[in-house]
């Protein structure tokens, strides 16, 4: 596992969203949240209120979306999306 904690990409979501939103730039940035998991959290009592977050800070929230190359030089990431059908397909951001 590439991190120990899978809510430490979540909280730095949230602390930089948070910082945005009180200086006025929120409105000029569009957050995507890549998650290689279906659900936001593992702990289903707290998805309700990370989901509120979520929505205050108009978060484009991609769940199934295994991250698969990085092109650091061109600021390229490519993931590997399941839907809900099982089929597999590739998104470039």
């Amino acid at each position: 596992m590439p991190i120990k904690c899978v809510g430490v990409p979540q909280k730095a979501l949230y602390i930089f969203a948070d910082h945005w939103l009180k200086n006025g730039n929120l409105k000029d940035i569009q957050i995507d949240f890549y998650n290689a998991g279906a659900v936001l959290f593992g702990v289903k009592e707290y998805v309700p209120a990370l989901m509120e977050y979520i929505e205050r800070y108009k978060v484009q929230l991609h769940l199934n979306s295994k991250l698969t190359k990085i092109d650091g030089s061109s600021k390229i990431a490519w993931f590997t999306v399941t839907d809900h059908d099982g089929k597999m397909s590739t998104t470039e951001t």
